[in-house]
């Protein structure tokens, strides 16, 4: 009953289910996705409770892991949604825009907008309209690009493996967000299970 309603679902949300395998493998990223969803809701809660600048920070790190948990599924609107209230999340953590009760607001408007998002797509409903939001946050984000420094300097590529940099570590509890790590670890995670995939189709 439960695979038939995920199966529903996908389907639903705009994407083939495929085999068995595949489904399970989408099934549990969609779990995941969920899970942390509700650390996003958690996290925003906390920010707007106390403006701690380090709820910026864990609320950054879950928006872009469910961002990056729902591209696998292959649900698009709630991963076009994510995508810029993660950068609007990262300004504000670089320090490039204030967390004032402004912004806080933005932030907490985002995240009730990625609620329902994820709920209307998961449902095959019509997704919510975001044009003003999204237009607010453009224009927040047009102002810092254009108070930004010019790029450094890129360094020089490493010649061998000796030189080359040492993979990433895995991800530490409580660290600063790290999204190139984070990313590394969805990617290794997703390469796994189409291995299951593949390994369970030769049998």
């Amino acid at each position: 009953m439960a695979e038939a309603a995920f199966a529903l679902s996908g389907q639903a949300a705009g994407y083939s289910t495929g085999s068995r395998e595949t489904e399970i493998g989408r099934e549990a990223f969609l779990a995941e996705a969920e899970a942390t969803l509700r650390k996003v809701q958690e996290s925003c809660q906390g920010l707007v409770q106390s403006s701690d600048p380090e709820q910026v920070g864990t609320l950054l790190r879950h928006v872009h892991t469910y961002k990056s948990l729902m591209s696998f599924v292959g649900t698009e609107p709630p991963v076009r949604l994510a995508t810029p209230i993660e950068e609007f999340l990262s300004a504000v953590w670089r320090g490039q825009m204030p967390l004032n009760s402004d912004n806080i607001r933005l932030i907490s408007q985002g995240v009730s907008l990625l609620l329902a998002t994820h709920a209307s797509t998961i449902r095959g409903l019509p997704s919510p309209r975001n044009e003003a939001y999204l237009g607010a946050l453009q224009l927040a984000l047009a102002r810092v690009r254009r108070s930004a420094p010019g790029p450094e300097p890129q360094k020089p590529a490493a010649s061998s493996e000796a030189e080359a940099p040492p993979p990433l570590p895995l991800l530490r509890r409580g660290a600063n967000p790290d999204l190139a790590e984070m990313d590394a670890l969805c990617a290794n995670l997703s390469r796994l299970l189409q291995r299951l995939s593949d390994i369970s189709c030769t049998q």
